[in-house]
C-alpha cells in the first residue's frame, strides 16, 4: 500500500490510515513553564500549611516588657521597687496584719497572715512590694547551697513541693510541724507555685516567715 512506501518500517494495522509525527524533544522554554508552575504551586502550599506567625498583642507585649524589668532591678538595676511601694496606699478598711519592715514580722503577723487568706482576704500590693524587695535584699546576702548543722537531739522537717496548695500549707504548719523558729527550723524544698490557685499566698506567707527567722 502507499503507506508501505512512506513508513520504512511496517504499520500496525491499528495505525493504518492514521498520520504518524515524529516526536520532539521538550524545549528550554516548556521546561521553564514547567519548573515555574511546580515552584508557584508550593509556595502556595507552604504559605497555605505554615501561615506567617501572628504579632504578639499588646497585652503579651506589655507583660514581657514587666518581666524584663523585674529580672533586672532583682539583678540590682531598673526602677526602684522601694520607692515605688512607698508612693502606694494601705486600703482604709483593711485590718490585717501590718507591715512595717522585717522587725515588724513576729508571730502574730505570721498567724495573721495565716488567718487573712484562709477568709480570702488581701494583703495591700504596698505590702507585697515591700516585703518582697526585702526578701530579695535578704537573699542577696545568703549564698545558693549551704550547710546546716542538725545537732543531736534536734530536728530538721523537709517539706516537699507545696505547689500552691495553701489549706495543706495551713495544716501542715498549724496541725504537723509548728511555725519555724531557731529551735524548729523547716527547709521547704522548692515548687512553692503554680498548679494550686492559692501560689501568690503561699509564696507570702514563706515571705514572712523569712522574715521573721531568717536562719530557721
Amino acid at each position: 500500500s502507499s503507506c508501505r512506501h512512506i513508513f520504512s518500517t511496517p504499520v500496525p494495522p491499528a495505525t493504518r490510515g492514521m498520520v504518524h509525527r515524529p516526536t520532539r524533544a521538550p524545549t528550554l522554554a516548556g521546561v521553564a513553564v514547567v519548573g515555574l508552575a511546580a515552584w508557584a504551586g508550593s509556595s502556595a502550599l507552604r504559605a497555605f500549611v505554615s501561615p506567617a506567625p501572628l504579632a504578639a498583642s499588646p497585652l503579651v507585649a506589655a507583660g514581657q516588657r514587666a518581666l524584663g524589668r523585674i529580672a533586672l532591678q532583682a539583678r540590682g538595676g531598673a526602677e526602684d521597687f522601694k520607692a515605688y511601694a512607698a508612693g502606694l496606699q494601705v486600703p482604709g478598711d483593711y485590718t490585717g496584719p501590718k507591715y512595717a519592715g522585717p522587725g515588724s514580722v513576729d508571730d502574730a503577723f505570721v498567724k495573721g497572715l495565716l488567718a487573712m487568706y484562709k477568709e480570702q482576704g488581701k494583703l495591700p500590693m504596698k505590702y507585697v512590694y515591700e516585703m518582697t524587695t526585702d526578701i530579695l535584699d535578704l537573699l542577696k546576702k545568703e549564698k545558693t547551697l549551704q550547710r546546716i548543722a542538725v545537732p543531736e537531739g534536734s530536728k530538721i522537717t523537709v517539706v516537699g513541693d507545696i505547689h500552691g496548695q495553701y489549706f495543706d500549707f495551713v495544716h501542715m504548719l498549724e496541725d504537723i510541724s509548728g511555725l519555724p523558729s531557731p529551735s524548729n527550723p523547716i527547709l521547704f524544698n522548692g515548687d512553692f507555685v503554680d498548679r494550686g490557685v492559692w501560689s501568690c499566698e503561699v509564696l507570702m506567707c514563706l515571705f514572712a516567715m523569712k522574715l521573721q527567722n531568717p536562719s530557721a
